[in-house]
């Protein structure tokens, strides 16, 4: 380690804050397993054009290909928490389809199923709302019993995007503030080690290949539903937890 950087400390509390993205990839749940609390960061706006909030990939005939969630736009900005699934249910239909006939062959189709009973029972009319039941739905059968709260209900009424995630930490009496690297030149350029005494980590997770049906050359980055289709449920928990990351104090 380098002499400059800080001791990590091991008794402090972490947390993590993360929009709550579209059926999001494994590095999603693996930061989740590695934190103390896990925040839903639903009070921040839609982002315009094409983003995680609203969507993911998954194979189709063996190549790379994205599944949308369709929202209704209202021409300017919006809080993430309020914004509404298109009520069209046609959408619901045709997505649940193309899982359903991609991942028809694969060992564990049978794990996902409650995912797909989730997006086409359409009770969902809200996206954070339908994002976080599918998140929660993964998260316990990957058995990860990190505590999770949403900021919207933190009520932090701060507008600079790093004080606000400087008073989430304090709010939940977290010493420590964990990181996707991401966010690394933002945080830096934002001064959020100066502007606290929170200690600040990034995790560098660098997806472990696994076993992909029909694929000879690993495709990484994939909605953790290929993840349970391929491994099922049990082998799926013990790949997230698997010390496959490279992590460092800043």
């Amino acid at each position: 380690m380098h002499p400059s950087l800080p001791v990590r400390r091991f008794d402090q509390v972490r947390c993590a804050i993360m929009q709550p993205t579209f059926l999001p990839w494994a590095g999603y749940f693996r930061l989740m397993f590695e934190v103390d609390r896990f925040v839903y960061l639903d009070d921040v706006n839609l982002s315009q054009g094409r983003s995680w909030q609203t969507r993911n990939r998954i194979l189709v005939n063996k190549k790379p290909q994205w599944v949308t969630a369709p929202v209704l736009h209202i021409g300017g900005p919006q809080r993430l928490k309020d914004v509404r699934l298109s009520p069209d249910p046609r959408w619901r239909r045709k997505i649940v389809q193309t899982f359903r006939l991609n991942y028809s062959r694969h060992e564990f189709r049978a794990d996902v199923e409650p995912a797909w009973i989730i997006i086409e029972q359409g009770a969902d009319t809200n996206l954070v709302e339908l994002n976080v039941r599918l998140i929660e739905l993964f998260a316990k059968h990957l058995r990860i019993e990190t505590p999770r709260v949403r900021s919207g209900d933190l009520a932090i009424g701060i507008a600079d995007r790093t004080d606000r995630l400087i008073a989430i930490c304090r709010s939940l009496d977290c010493g420590g503030y964990l990181s996707p690297r991401g966010s690394e030149s933002y945080l830096a350029e934002d001064g959020f080690s100066s502007r606290c005494d929170i200690s600040l980590e990034f995790t560098d997770y660098r997806q472990p290949p696994y076993a992909q049906r029909g694929i000879r050359e690993f495709i990484s980055h994939l909605s953790i539903v290929d993840v349970v289709a391929n491994l099922g449920w049990e082998q799926a928990a013990q790949y997230i937890r698997a010390d496959w990351r490279l992590r460092e104090n800043v």
